[in-house]
């Protein structure tokens, strides 16, 4: 069987950058086909299918699950089959897999009313996003840390880091507990 490619005016998809779910498992189940829908489609009306392998989109068959999809292979190249008015567009894009942040406490000190935490972090790329429970954070990139000021002594830290290597809006979250400041 030949399958015939014709000119919808369908876009091509972007590779998809995803953080593995939990460090050092190397997979996600995290995968939204969402925005490739848009970009395949590219403002026309139609519909787009996703394969794992080039021959099942030709054939169109064996269509991935978009609502259950995991990938433990990174790298892994997935087939696009949009139809639009009548014609056929394929495509294909790589789901890329990027390692969770890693976060380990440095250093606390403490003065009467508030505790300073120096966080070391571990990135393939700088940090996104540093989101403290309290106090004000300031990141060091040419050191790998982050500063949070200002936590009151009661308090228990939260710290969530988001990378700018994923997509798929996995973070991770430090809980330090208040240490005995007294």
């Amino acid at each position: 069987m030949t399958l015939v490619v014709e000119d919808c005016n369908a876009g091509e998809p972007s590779d998809l950058w995803l953080c593995e779910d939990q460090q050092g498992l190397g997979y996600t189940c995290m995968v939204s086909f969402s925005l490739l829908y848009v970009e395949i489609l590219n403002g026309n009306d139609g519909t787009v299918n996703f394969y794992e392998s080039e021959i099942d989109a030709d054939n169109d068959v064996n269509l991935i699950n978009i609502s259950n999809y995991c990938t433990t292979t990174n790298l892994q190249q997935i087939f696009a089959r949009a139809v639009i008015d009548g014609n056929i567009a394929a495509s294909s894009f790589s789901i890329l897999i990027a390692s969770i942040p890693i976060v380990t406490i440095e250093a606390v000190t403490c003065d009467t009313e508030n505790i300073t935490y120096t966080v070391i972090f571990s990135f393939d790329t700088n940090v996104n996003q540093v989101i403290p429970s309290a106090g004000t954070a300031t990141i060091d990139y040419t050191a790998n840390t982050i500063t949070v000021n200002g936590i009151p002594v009661s308090d228990i830290l939260w710290i969530e880091i988001l990378s700018d290597s994923c997509n798929n809006g996995v973070a991770n979250v430090l809980s330090v507990a208040p240490p005995n400041c007294g």
